[in-house]
């Protein structure tokens, strides 16, 4: 309850217009830490260490299962992050820290994709898989922004799509100019964490219920044609 208060004074200060005239930096300040939704205009610039705190600050709390997931994402690449638990950290460690902010949306290119607790139409993307560029489909579960080595970066997890058993006949295998798939309406429970480079397109999605072509269960009929081979 102290934090929620603590928020509600933070955000009733931000609008304030005494504490965003005059100096550029408390301007500065005020659009990092209450930006558009899923946007930081600021993202570009580089945080110094008092801003990075404040955005920190300002954030929620990561579940345990994802802070794990990112931080194995950012382990990938090869970096040495440590895990913000495991101190003292030695001097110039990269730490991923416990809080981001979890916008409902984010905007790549002027499309909104959102997370499919808010807007399901949104959430369905086709996208590269980071750790070998294989393309997956799925539905974007959470969205996350965590300032970084003087950067905010955004993180999505996605859900991937469930494929149909080998034995399923799918109408559109043999039509791969369709740009369609059928796959099963369950979920796949497999995560994978991407960033908005990863993201090739929005998919267009039909529930159709069992007996649908011949398959016994409900599925999803996706398509993938909005990319218009844009981006690959």
């Amino acid at each position: 309850m102290r934090q929620v208060c603590r928020r509600a004074r933070v955000e009733a200060y931000l609008t304030e217009d005494q504490f965003t005239a005059g100096s550029e930096h408390p301007k500065r300040l005020a659009n990092i830490l209450d930006p558009q939704p899923g946007h930081y205009s600021k993202a570009a610039e580089r945080l110094n260490s008092a801003e990075t705190s404040a955005i920190v600050a300002s954030g929620q709390d990561l579940s345990d299962v994802h802070y794990n997931l990112i931080l194995q994402y950012l382990r990938s690449s090869g970096q040495p992050w440590r895990h913000f638990e495991y101190i003292p950290h030695p001097p110039g460690s990269l730490v991923l820290p416990p809080r981001a902010h979890q916008p409902y949306e984010f905007t790549l290119n002027s499309y909104s994709f959102s997370c499919h607790s808010s807007h399901p139409g949104n959430s369905g993307i086709q996208f590269k898989r980071p750790s070998d560029s294989i393309i997956f489909t799925g539905f974007i579960q959470a969205i996350w922004q965590i300032p970084l080595q003087g950067h905010i970066q955004t993180f999505f997890a996605v859900e991937i799509h469930k494929s149909l058993p080998a034995s399923a006949r799918i109408p559109f295998t043999s039509l791969p100019n369709f740009n369609t798939t059928v796959v099963d309406a369950q979920t796949s429970s497999i995560v994978y964490i991407i960033e908005p480079r990863h993201i090739l397109t929005h998919l267009t999605m039909y529930k159709r219920p069992r007996g649908t072509y011949g398959l016994d269960r409900d599925v999803w009929a996706i398509c993938w044609s909005l990319n218009r081979g844009r981006r690959s």
